[in-house]
């Protein structure tokens, strides 16, 4: 099965993985529960079905047979058209390595300006419903979910709770039961709620971003399947002045985040 990760690599890289790379996948151990079709390699390898830039979600499945090995949620940023936005690098790294994989973008308004407290709110009502539609109808999928910037604000706060200014009051998670259990990995690139300090930080930013939680903020729930990806250059997640690093972490991290998630679909 390990084997498969290498060729998977191969696949959606076109290069080898890394001495370290490898020695880390080589490392990981394997799951008794996970299966081969568990990780997109089954028999009747899927299409990627991606939600179009300008449409709603993919239509309900007509039963837990249609429903895919692997789902990824995608949450663009601010003031981006409707669609994945930047987070789609990753999405698609995903959804090449795994077959059986299908992909969503959440549908929001993602403004900003005046406008970004109530999408913000507004974003994170819709990463609650639509996790929640999905894993009530395909309750034996896989979850992975991927935000950027304003997207990785709402995912947080949709799993970790807030409060948020005036867009979240509560501090408790809002996902339902399925959807936690179900989610295997959640990557934040650029998340304003950056915070110095926490275990799941990769990067080398120690400021924290304009929405930055308290210094005594936990996730404890899900903190162990969180990598949130931010930079000192950003001018978004920290303090810095570069808008660049903060669209460039899919490619800067995008390997490192993939590599992440297979870690977790195979423990």
């Amino acid at each position: 099965m390990k084997n498969l990760l290498f060729i998977t690599a191969l696949l959606c890289l076109g290069t080898l993985p890394s001495p370290t790379e490898a020695a880390y996948l080589v490392s990981i151990p394997l799951s008794k529960s996970t299966s081969s079709s568990s990780l997109g390699r089954g028999p009747n390898q899927g299409n990627n079905n991606k939600s179009p830039p300008n449409s709603a979600a993919a239509p309900a499945a007509s039963g837990q047979a249609s429903c895919p090995d692997i789902h990824i949620f995608g949450a663009r940023e601010t003031t981006t058209p409707p669609g994945f936005g930047t987070a789609e690098t990753l999405v698609d790294l995903v959804t090449k390595t795994f077959p059986r994989t299908t992909s969503e973008a959440i549908i929001y308004p993602a403004a900003g300006g005046d406008e970004y407290g109530a999408s913000v709110t507004a974003g994170i009502a819709a990463v609650v419903n639509q996790t929640g539609q999905f894993t009530e109808r395909c309750p034996g999928s896989i979850v992975i979910m991927h935000g950027y910037s304003q997207g990785a604000q709402i995912m947080d706060d949709a799993f970790c709770g807030g409060p948020d200014g005036s867009s979240l009051n509560s501090s408790v998670s809002l996902v339902s039961k399925t959807t936690a259990t179900n989610v295997a990995a959640i990557i934040l690139m650029g998340n304003p709620r950056h915070v110095d300090g926490l275990p799941f930080n990769v990067g080398n930013a120690t400021a924290g971003g304009f929405a930055a939680r308290p210094k005594n903020f936990k996730c404890p729930a899900f903190q162990n399947i969180i990598q949130a990806y931010c930079d000192s250059p950003d001018p978004f997640c920290s303090n810095g002045t570069d808008t660049n690093t903060h669209q460039g972490y899919g490619k800067e991290y995008g390997r490192e985040a993939l590599l992440f998630i297979i870690s977790k679909l195979i423990l």
